[in-house]
């Protein structure tokens, strides 16, 4: 488990926490769903989605994978957008490009910027939407 001292530390970015977790699309879910529970109930869920996706993907890459990677990659990107986490939807989207032109390496790399992203949303998010802790399945 990546250590949540400082994720800045590896993206300057991560210190924003408007960055990490945009609230003006956990407001668009809000009015989609009506209620403040439905939103976190659905956000919830994603987030163990995005655990999940993340696990896969380290799989993939482990393995050297490269096309089950990139899918992974992708459904990553996918579901951080939909929850408004705009900076791991960013560094995904820099690793599936790494897994586009081959560079698997470069994708090893920035592997971890995945990990501390979704520390860092799980962080933020609380303070967007009040409610019981967020313990997304680890």
């Amino acid at each position: 488990m990546p250590t949540t001292s400082d994720p800045g530390r590896f993206n300057p970015a991560l210190r924003n926490r408007a960055t990490i977790l945009d609230k003006s699309r956990v407001d668009d879910l809000a009015d989609e769903f009506g209620s403040q529970e439905d939103v976190m109930d659905f956000i919830v869920c994603l987030l163990d989605s995005l655990h999940a996706q993340s696990r896969d993907f380290g799989q993939a890459l482990d393995r050297e994978d490269l096309v089950l990677a990139r899918e992974a990659a992708v459904t990553l990107a996918a579901e951080a957008a939909k929850t408004g986490a705009r900076q791991l939807e960013h560094d995904v989207r820099l690793i599936e490009a790494a897994l586009r032109a081959g560079r698997i390496e470069r994708a090893r790399k920035l592997r971890h910027r995945i990990d501390h992203d979704l520390v860092a949303v799980n962080e933020a998010l609380p303070a967007i939407l009040p409610g019981p802790g967020i313990q997304p399945d680890q």
